[in-house]
């Protein structure tokens, strides 16, 4: 029974122990496993960070790139504005080339005797020529068809003196060269046209300058005139200077005859007192009268100054009205028949006055007597020189206005001298125009062989562009798709980091190590955590895959739009600018005196479209050319010296600007002007209405003019000059009438083209507005094409696929039916062999048998019949074959068409492989630096755990030399045992001490007490705390053999028990129950052991994972130190509020802060919430629970 228990014992332990193996099996699988998804998401999140780097420095990168690529486009633009302006400078110089029209048409008729001597081909060259001859002498009729006519036969005799020489070389192929000519006439034919329009433009320049010279020769003559005025008006004020120098002498004389008769009043006094008391009174009555005669003098004298003070202002409204003579020659000529009125009504006065004068002396000799009379007058004489006093102020008042009229004459002679200036510029630009047609003459020419060849170019190059602004579209689309679904995956991203630092927060809680000594279910947790985490890293890595490729893609994309918005930037840049000169020129056009030179512009205008359409084209060319450089640069050194040109154009333009302004500035001041002499007209009625008055007072006057004979011969002469005056008014006034009709005529014409003008801009207007719309068209037809073309796309794709798919298979049919060819052949030849030998044995039967039954010839006739019949339907196979082979090799051939371009592709696929490979390559160095840097922080790790171990060691052995010295002594004391103390003391070495094998390479590894290391909580077992060591497990343990690595272990294995159990079948039933428990023990420990090695592996992992999440968290914070340096201050600045505030309100504001900052979990955010509330979060640790070293106990 005992025997039965056993073996039954025996053989549960060995189902056991094979579970264990296999448990341990599987272990070591699932830790392999664990290992390798580690380096997988290990290496999967560096390239994670080495991407989300990448991408984070290349984002500069690619700004700069968009940076350079518009510095490049301006650049281009600038050139292309260059070759625009040299371009127009050279179309403006083709006006000579209609000069040299007139030598190649002689020319032309030379040329026509050499081709009469040439074949019958060159006669259709001679119709065309009588019919070009007859054109010219239409266009000698007809004025308006010149130009064409004219374009055509240049270019056809062009054309006939350049191929005159072919033709004498190459007579052959004169067809083929006649067709290419009829194809460059059309061509020339057009450039005539603009040619000619270019022509009508310059000759309405000419015209322009033409009647600027004529404004200019009015303004001179208007200066001319102006100056006479102001001659005239100088005399005017010299004579009444005169006047006044008369008045005062007059005044003088008067003075002296009031002192005379004052004495004489004395004398009179003295003698005629008493006798003449009546006679005092009637001449006090007639001093009385002479008083009041007197004041009427007065009156007058003050009318004379108010008419002084008229004239004055009528000199003033002289000067103005020469300056504004268009406006004043009706109010001139009026006012010339009035002064002319008023003369002759001033010489009958005069006549009149003459007569008052006599009555009047003979009445001033009877009034000597009357002395009160004279007081009077000393009084007037005391007023008389205060008016003098302030008619020398108003004189010196009237200088200054004349000085200030002839500054502002000065100005207009040097404005006039400014215009004739810029009119010189002008002329010396035209002439320099004039020669750079020379050079474009000759640059056309060459010019011409080139467009030639990129003509054919041209259209090419419109499709290609088409296709690219398709394909710019399609890729802006794309890029905003990507853009948008990159953002969507950073945020599937950064929700999967949290959800990863979440996971690690939580395996990353600190775990208390309890003492076990039973196995716990954590492995198999764990390995089911680490699946799912297996799962995830697949998913991320596959996710990170995808991204990246769809990036890469990006990549190229980006980079075929860059090309293709340079493309589209460049043509938009010229509608812009087409725009913006538009604008510049409808602003010029507003100016209301610069109307000849905008007629100048508008029809440059016309032109510069012409001219900008033909560049476009030119531009297209260019740019599908580029290849053709070296020939190129020749060009743009001549642009160089034409934008040089242009910059002087420009400089010339601004001058002309600078002098519309000023015109515009005197219109203003004519203006005021204007407006002051309707206020003179308004005084100069209220003062021929005092002139009435004062004629009027002048009948009363006519007794004192006696006196005043002298005044008036000196008024005679006075009214001479002003006769003679009035004369050279008349003749000035005619003058003036006439230029004021030129200058109405001028208007009509000026408003005529203005009108004309405001025509072809509303037209423009409306070509813009039809240009917009088939631009919108255009863009909607291009969306349309560019749909189309995803499918006609896709639509291939699929094709292409299917081909390649039909073309294996028709290669594999291809196979089998040149099999069963073969087969056939093989079995015709056979048949054709049987044949042949039925044949020799048929004629030999018949030989001999000659007399065999008509039966057995039809039995071989129909036996040929079905030979036959076969033989027809074998060759109707072959026919088939044949032409299904046929059909196979031309359908074979296309696919290897198709496999041609298929490898085309793939060369093209193994190019972009290569460009992965070598970032592949890149990356690996990266990778590698960092394994080294990983290897270098192991090997100082094993360094530390080696002297550890070794110190555990040193520590095992004084512990195992006690035991020895222990054991020694219990051997001793039992000696006195008896003889079966003594036989069983092995059986108890052996249930002491555990056979654990040592291998040699262990190197001392591991030497741990193994009862006493405790077994680490693992996550889903339940927390047990483990029994105390016992004293035979102690002794058992106190041995010199130490516990085996948990590497080594897996690597060997349970050792096989077979050569034991074939030992212990030759044993007594006690030896083989001691040898089992024996077994059992080895068992035990051995389950104990791994279990303890167990725990150490998971404790190792759970510290080197975390050391792994510290070392990245440093990384990051290190990275985004790098990244956000300019934010250190400001995150110093907070950390410091933060540290010197007192826990409160401020500091708890500033957590929020922190976490952004610094990126913080919610556990640390929470334990600096209680930090700022005051609060300790954790008083029983300190500084090192982060960090558990093995061996700190």
């Amino acid at each position: 029974m005992k025997i039965k228990d056993i073996t039954e014992m025996y053989e549960t332990e060995k189902v056991k122990k094979e579970k264990a193996n296999i448990k341990l099996r599987s272990y070591k699988d699932k830790i392999l496993k664990c290992a390798a998804c580690i380096n997988q998401l290990k290496n999967s999140r560096f390239i994670l960070s080495k991407t989300v780097k990448e991408y984070s420095e290349n984002i500069p990168k690619w700004q700069n790139d968009l940076i350079k690529a518009s510095k490049v486009l301006d650049e281009q633009l600038s050139k292309v504005n260059t070759e625009n302006s040299s371009l127009k400078e050279r179309l403006q110089l083709a006006d000579e080339q209609i000069n040299q029209l007139t030598e190649t048409l002689k020319y032309s008729e030379n040329t026509k005797n050499k081709i009469s001597e040439l074949s019958s081909t060159n006669n259709l060259l001679q119709l065309e020529i009588i019919k070009l001859k007859e054109q010219l002498d239409k266009a000698i009729q007809d004025n308006s068809k010149v130009n064409k006519e004219l374009s055509i036969v240049y270019d056809e005799s062009k054309d006939s003196a350049r191929k005159i020489a072919d033709l004498s070389e190459k007579n052959r192929k004169y067809q083929k060269e006649i067709d290419k000519l009829k194809i460059e006439n059309n061509d020339l034919s057009d450039s005539l046209k603009r040619e000619t329009h270019n022509n009508e433009s310059n000759t309405n320049l000419l015209l322009q300058i033409k009647a600027l010279e004529s404004e200019k020769s009015i303004l001179v003559k208007e200066k001319l005139n102006a100056r006479d005025s102001v001659l005239d008006l100088e005399n005017k004020n010299k004579v009444l200077v005169d006047q006044v120098t008369s008045l005062t002498t007059e005044i003088q004389t008067i003075n002296s005859q009031l002192q005379r008769i004052t004495q004489e009043k004395l004398v009179l006094e003295k003698n005629h007192k008493a006798d003449k008391e009546g006679e005092v009174n009637m001449l006090k009555c007639e001093i009385r009268s002479l008083q009041e005669q007197c004041d009427r003098f007065k009156k007058e004298y003050d009318d004379l100054q108010d008419l002084n003070g008229i004239l004055r202002e009528e000199v003033e409204t002289l000067k103005l009205s020469l300056e504004q003579p268009k406006d004043e020659c009706d109010n001139l000529s009026d006012l010339n028949a009035s002064l002319q009125a008023d003369v002759v009504k001033l010489e009958t006065k005069l006549a009149a006055y003459k007569q008052e004068n006599s009555s009047l002396l003979s009445e001033v000799k009877e009034s000597r007597n009357k002395i009160k009379e004279y007081d009077s007058l000393l009084l007037e004489y005391e007023n008389v020189k205060s008016n003098l006093l302030s008619y020398k102020t108003e004189n010196s008042e009237l200088l200054n206005e004349m000085k200030e009229i002839n500054q502002v004459l000065k100005e207009r002679g040097e404005a006039i001298s400014k215009l004739q200036k810029a009119i010189a510029e002008m002329e010396l630009l035209v002439e320099t125009l004039e020669k750079d047609r020379d050079n474009v003459i000759q640059d056309k020419s060459d010019l011409q062989k080139k467009i030639d060849s990129l003509e054919n170019t041209l259209k090419n190059a419109e499709q290609k562009t088409q296709e690219s602004n398709d394909y710019t579209n399609q890729l802006i689309a794309e890029r905003d798709n990507a853009m948008k679904a990159l953002d969507s995956k950073e945020d599937y991203i950064a929700s999967l980091k949290t959800e990863m630092d979440k996971l690690k927060q939580q395996n990353s809680t600190p775990t208390e190590i309890p003492m076990e000594d039973n196995m716990s279910t954590s492995t198999i947790s764990k390995a089911e955590e680490y699946a799912r985490m297996k799962d995830l890293d697949e998913t991320f890595e596959e996710k990170y895959s995808k991204l990246r490729i769809f990036a890469l893609k990006l990549k190229k994309k980006l980079n075929e739009t860059v090309t293709q918005m340079q493309n589209s930037e460049q043509d938009k840049a010229r509608l812009e600018k087409l725009l913006n000169e538009k604008a510049i020129l409808e602003s010029k056009l507003d100016a209301p005196l610069n109307q000849d030179v905008i007629d100048g512009t508008d029809r440059d205008e016309h032109s510069g479209k012409d001219l900008q359409e033909k560049i476009e084209k030119l531009t297209v060319a260019l740019e599908a050319a580029k290849q053709d450089c070296s020939e190129l640069e020749k060009v743009k050194a001549e642009l160089t010296s034409k934008s040089q040109q242009l910059a002087s154009e420009m400089e010339s333009h601004k001058v002309t600007k600078d002098n519309l302004e000023k015109a515009r500035r005197d219109v203003k001041k004519k203006n005021v002007l204007s407006l002051e002499m309707e206020d003179y007209e308004r005084s100069m009625k209220e003062l021929t209405s005092k002139m009435e008055e004062n004629k009027k007072k002048m009948v009363q006057m006519e007794s004192i003019i006696d006196t005043q004979e002298a005044t008036i011969i000196a008024m005679k002469t006075q009214i001479k000059l002003l006769e003679e005056q009035i004369k050279t008014e008349e003749t000035q006034c005619r003058h003036l009438k006439e230029e004021l009709q030129h200058a109405l005529e001028e208007i009509k014409e000026k408003d005529n083209i203005i009108s004309v003008k405001n025509g072809i801009i509303s037209k423009l207007e409306q070509d813009l507005e039809d240009e917009k719309r088939k631009n919108e068209e255009s863009d909607m037809e291009l969306t349309a094409v560019l749909s189309d073309k995803e499918k006609v796309i896709m639509s291939l794709a699929e094709e292409k696929a299917e081909l390649n798919n039909k073309v294996k298979r028709m290669e594999f049919k291809c196979a089998e039916l040149k099999e069963n060819i073969q087969i056939l052949n093989i079995e015709l030849a056979d048949l054709k062999t049987e044949y042949t030998s039925y044949k020799v044995r048929a004629q030999a039967v018949l030989r001999q048998n000659q007399m065999v039954d008509h039966s057995q010839e039809e039995q071989l006739k129909e036996e040929m019949a079905a030979l036959k019949a076969q033989i027809e339907t074998l060759t109707l196979k072959l026919a088939t074959a044949q032409e299904q082979l046929a059909e196979q090799r031309s359908e074979t051939e296309n696919g290897r068409r198709r496999a041609a371009e298929a490898s085309n592709e793939a060369t093209r696929a193994q190019q972009r492989t290569a460009r992965l490979h070598t970032d592949l390559t890149r990356l690996s160095q990266q990778l590698e630096s960092e394994r080294a840097q990983h290897k270098l922080q192991i090997s100082t790790l094993t360094q530390c755990y080696k002297t550890q171990i070794n110190e555990l060691e040193t520590k095992l052995q004084k512990e195992t030399e006690n035991l020895k010295k222990q054991l020694m002594v219990v051997q001793n004391e039992n000696t006195t045992v008896s003889a079966l103390g003594m036989s069983q003391e092995p059986h108890n070495s052996h249930y002491m001490l555990p056979v654990i094998p040592k291998d040699e390479n262990s190197d001392g590894e591991m030497d741990i007490n193994v009862s006493m290391i405790p077994r680490e909580e693992g996550e889903g077992s339940e927390s047990a705390p483990s029994p105390p060591p016992s004293k035979s497990y102690m002794t058992a343990a106190g041995s010199s053999r130490s516990p085996v690595p948990l590497e080594r272990l897996l690597e060997e294995g349970v050792p096989d028990d077979e050569a034991l159990d074939t030992a212990s079948l030759a044993l007594t039933p006690e030896q083989e129950i001691s040898d089992l428990k024996r077994k059992l023990l080895a068992q035990q420990q051995r389950v104990k052991h791994v279990t303890v090695l167990l725990s150490e592996s998971e404790r190792e992992c759970a510290r080197r994972w975390q050391l792994s999440e510290l070392l990245k968290a440093e990384l990051r914070r290190a990275r985004g130190a790098d990244h956000s340096a300019h934010n250190a201050e400001y995150m110093k600045n907070v950390t410091l509020k933060f540290l010197t505030l007192p826990p409160g309100d401020e500091r708890g504001r500033l957590v929020p802060v922190l976490q952004k900052i610094l990126t913080l979990t919610q556990e640390e955010t929470q334990k600096i919430q209680a930090i700022a509330k005051g609060m300790d979060p954790n008083p029983g640790k300190g500084w090192g629970s982060y960090l558990p070293w093995p061996g700190s106990k």
